[in-house]
């Protein structure tokens, strides 16, 4: 048995080396203080998610659960819980699992369960947009994706990841690019700092053949101080970046097509598709021309980005549903580079996102 698995014993008692992954993963959440408990649809199952963001849906579904006492949302687990297996003789020797749970205050439940599995699944993202910060939204975009690609990688494993994100992973260990947050709170202490996030967005400055910034990043790699990270970070806002940028989201974009689209039992696809189809109809009618999410019309380019909720409703607010926003550049024709060109400073550029579409107009 290893450190860390003993190490995970203390907040399940009852673990040992013969049980499937999944009790080991429940153990993490416990210690973590994450325990989230969701009664499935079905009446008979809880799930308890693991790991949930717009690249992958992680979760643990315990099956025909049945729960003496009351499970207390957002309040913390007592040390250390509890996994009991009681043989149960009915022709075949089955397992029924035990699992006992203290919570702050005094309060104790019980759950009963056959067996437990993990379901894991990879989702394309590169359509997202939340846009929480104000000011430079194409980058915070993509330290967004690169995030998560992060997240997945070290909560779950290389398995959840293909090569192109793998290489791409690094970028948010370069300062530079993770100073433009999506949050509002800095991710220095979330995102180590590496030489390898360094070479990483160095070789893919030399590939958007922006040299200039290339030799900029080799000598922040030999003197990696906080003045020549501003000096790195402000460069990424002017317009002589978005050869840079264009080719970062290329590659996020290729990454996430590997992947499938989220499909949803409820019949949100067909609604996400006829949203779709409404505004691609409503744009070509105000005289854009474009196919989604792609749309210009004289000055103005505009992108269509979206938010989807999770495919298990047991983990979404009742309220949560299927957006849209709208990344919109006004830019010179002749400085049109790419389709978010007026997020970036300088040349009268303007960039903005836009909730409703009535407000293009």
């Amino acid at each position: 048995m290893t450190d860390r698995e003993k190490e995970l014993q203390q907040y399940l008692e009852g673990l040992h080396a013969f049980m499937p992954e999944p009790f080991w993963k429940l153990a993490e959440i416990l210690e973590l203080q994450a325990l989230e408990l969701c009664k499935a649809k079905n009446g008979k199952d809880y799930l308890i998610p693991y790991m949930l963001n717009d690249a992958v849906e992680d979760y643990l579904i315990l099956r025909n659960g049945s729960m003496t006492g009351e499970y207390l949302p957002e309040t913390n687990v007592l040390f250390p819980a509890r996994i009991v297996e009681e043989p149960q003789y009915l022709g075949n020797m089955e397992t029924v699992y035990v699992l006992v749970i203290r919570q702050e205050g005094g309060n104790t439940f019980t759950l009963r369960f056959d067996g437990i599995e993990e379901r894991i699944q990879c989702y394309q993202y590169h359509r997202i947009g939340h846009f929480w910060v104000k000011g430079q939204e194409q980058w915070r975009q993509l330290v967004y994706m690169v995030g998560i690609i992060h997240d997945k990688y070290e909560y779950i494993g290389e398995n959840v990841c293909n090569e192109k994100e793998i290489a791409l992973m690094p970028l948010i260990e370069f300062p530079p690019f993770r100073f433009w947050s999506p949050i509002h709170e800095s991710l220095d202490e979330k995102y180590p700092f590496t030489y390898d996030g360094i070479d990483a967005m160095k070789e893919i400055a030399k590939e958007a053949g922006d040299k200039n910034y290339a030799r900029m990043i080799r000598v922040y790699r030999k003197f990696p101080n906080p003045f020549l990270g501003k000096l790195l970070c402000r460069r990424l806002a002017l317009p002589k970046s978005e050869a840079l940028y264009c080719l970062i989201q290329q590659k996020l974009e290729e990454a996430s097509k590997e992947y499938g689209i989220r499909e949803y039992e409820s019949g949100l696809n067909g609604e996400m598709d006829r949203k779709r189809a409404e505004i691609d109809g409503l744009l070509h009618e105000k005289g854009f021309y474009g196919q989604y999410p792609y749309y210009e019309k004289e000055e103005m380019r505009v992108v269509v980005t979206e938010e989807h909720p999770f495919t298990r409703e047991e983990f979404e607010y009742e309220d949560y549903e299927f957006r849209m926003k709208f990344m919109v550049s006004k830019v010179e024709k002749r400085r049109f580079r790419g389709w978010n060109s007026g997020f970036f400073r300088g040349d009268g550029r303007q960039g903005y996102i836009v909730e409703d579409i009535e407000e293009l107009f």
